[in-house]
């Protein structure tokens, strides 16, 4: 859920005093947006892996080494 939540992929969440929460009603919600009956289910919406997009920079980009 953390990837999902960095990548804007995941379900609906709240921050509270620096907690993540999440409304159960909104889980599973967004779990049935994958539900298949089979691998070629086309009625089913695509859910995106929990990866990042294309156009974002590595998350090492800009970082200097500190070796000294």
């Amino acid at each position: 859920l953390e990837k999902h939540r960095t990548y804007g992929t995941g379900p609906k969440y709240r921050k509270v005093g620096g907690r993540v929460l999440y409304d159960i009603d909104d889980l599973h919600a967004w779990i049935e947006l994958g539900a298949r009956t089979s691998t070629s289910d086309a009625n089913a919406t695509f859910v995106p892996p929990a990866k990042p997009h294309a156009a974002r920079a590595p998350a090492y980009a800009g970082r200097r080494d500190r070796a000294s």
